[in-house]
């Protein structure tokens, strides 16, 4: 897989993540800020973790993910959304987005995280419509959507595509061909990205050998 160039910061990025994995959570919630400094496009992919091959290179407990977000200022439930209740929420994701895009999309994820992990609701149909309330596209049609199992189909065409894709594990952030996985490597991607670290010609050449990614992550 080639690097992203020395010389300029990537412009776009694919964000893989499934609502029931509380590192994916935890990376969402850590976007907004890279975006604002990194400016980096955005583009949202819900995957159904259960149809990749592999689980996610160190995996973190919830305990230890816990104490994580606490120091990026967030309260995690209790409990975390149960895997197979939560794919209602991947669907509904993968079908707005297929009626309307991914700008239509973004809202309906945000909304669906709060209502997830920040307001611990049970992920069912309920708590989907109402944070899709704000979305382009319809309650009906999406109930509808979802009822018929075209959300259903849709996010199965999307875990397959990542799983041929060699897709490993989830969180997982592809940097226009350079790809992370695991919920550690992740937040090393975004906090430099909010940093804006190694974003120019100037790289050492040894700082990948060093840490397994791109110069542009790490030096500065």
């Amino acid at each position: 897989m080639n690097l992203p160039s020395r010389a300029s910061a990537p412009v776009s990025a694919t964000f893989y993540f499934d609502f029931a994995d509380v590192g994916s959570f935890i990376v969402a919630e850590s976007w907004p800020r890279a975006r604002r400094t990194s400016e980096v496009a955005l583009h949202l992919e819900g995957i159904d973790a259960h149809g990749l091959a592999a689980r996610a290179p160190n995996p973190i407990s919830f305990a230890n993910a816990a104490a994580v977000a606490r120091r990026l200022g967030l309260v995690l439930p209790a409990q975390p959304p149960k895997p197979p209740e939560a794919r209602i929420a991947l669907e509904a994701c993968a079908f707005v987005r297929d009626r309307s895009g991914q700008e239509a999309m973004e809202p309906l994820a945000s909304g669906l995280w709060r209502a997830l992990w920040r307001e611990g609701r049970a992920p069912n149909l309920e708590t989907v419509l109402d944070a899709a309330s704000d979305v382009a596209v319809s309650r009906q049609a999406l109930e509808e959507g979802l009822r018929s199992g075209r959300g259903a189909t849709l996010l199965d065409r999307a875990t397959e595509r990542a799983r041929a894709s060699g897709l490993p594990a989830l969180p997982a952030i592809d940097l226009e061909g350079y790809r992370v996985a695991g919920f550690d490597r992740c937040l090393a991607v975004l906090d430099a990205l909010t940093r804006g670290a190694g974003w120019d010609a100037g790289a050492s050449e040894d700082a990948e050998e060093e840490t397994g990614l791109p110069d542009w992550i790490v030096s500065g």
